[in-house]
């Protein structure tokens, strides 16, 4: 049976639309990987956040990692990708302030730019959704995320130790643990080797750049894009789309879009169309 030039049109752009590869856009696998500071040895430049991602996923310009102090008073934002950069698994992704860099050979994805307090709240945070939170030292007035809204529990730093991630139970006193620093890898102890699923760091000079500003005046309401309180002008490592855009474009194969096709197969219809009637 003969299908008309529509049908067959029809019947091929489903097949190619069907054909064509998912992007997998989520921040949810995101985590709070290691916190690392020494304000307590006097030297506050040494210090570092990490991240990890053991599913795969993308990083968007309302991504962010935000500081608050003990009371909860929200400190300062940085933002993590200028654009839409998606990644696989495992990926580590770094913070860190050049002392960090220095000190254990390993690069960085971001500088960090905002001081970590004696006892402090971190939480990731995309499109104004607190997704993981980790606070240490005293706290009085807790910061929840999305999948821990009753944890009210905090971890305690010992000296020249980091607070690292070693469950998910969204209880940070079980989650986490006090132990000796280890950026770039897993917090088991284990010798991570190096590349992550990541992009991979240009050899050009780390430098820190100016003040971390203030970002009190954040505004949390609404669906508008975060509050951009910090961009890092020195690491761009992750900017895999320069454009930016709000969903991320993970797909493999040639770029172009369905209305590419749509426009292609409209062509064949027309074109098919005339030689019948010719």
């Amino acid at each position: 049976m003969r299908l008309c030039p529509l049908r067959y049109a029809l019947a091929l752009l489903a097949a190619l639309l069907v054909g064509m590869p998912s992007a997998s856009a989520g921040v949810e696998h995101w985590q709070l990987s290691e916190v690392f500071q020494d304000s307590s040895q006097g030297n506050a430049n040494r210090r570092f956040v990490e991240l990890s991602n053991t599913e795969g996923g993308c990083l968007f310009p309302t991504s962010t990692l935000d500081f608050y102090d003990a009371e909860g008073q929200l400190l300062s934002i940085q933002s993590l990708a200028q654009g839409t950069s998606c990644f696989g698994a495992p990926t580590y992704f770094l913070l860190a302030t050049p002392e960090i860099t220095s000190e254990f050979g390993v690069p960085r994805d971001r500088a960090l730019l905002a001081s970590l307090p004696a006892a402090g709240q971190i939480c990731f945070s995309s499109s104004q959704t607190n997704y993981d939170c980790v606070r240490w030292g005293t706290i009085s007035n807790v910061i929840v995320d999305l999948f821990g809204q009753g944890d009210q529990t905090t971890i305690s730093v010992g000296s020249n130790l980091s607070i690292s991630r070693i469950a998910t139970t969204h209880l940070v006193d079980t989650d986490w643990q006090a132990r000796s620093p280890s950026p770039r890898q897993p917090n088991d102890g284990s010798v991570w080797i190096p590349p992550d699923a990541g992009p991979q760091p240009d050899a050009g000079a780390i430098v820190d750049a100016g003040e971390v500003s203030d970002a009190r005046m954040r505004i949390d309401s609404g669906a508008g894009a975060d509050a951009q309180g910090i961009v890092d002008t020195n690491d761009r490592y992750l900017d895999l789309d320069p454009t930016g855009g709000a969903s991320c474009s993970c797909q493999s194969g040639p770029g172009g879009g369905s209305a590419v096709w749509i426009f292609a197969l409209l062509l064949l219809w027309w074109r098919s169309g005339k030689r019948i009637k010719g």
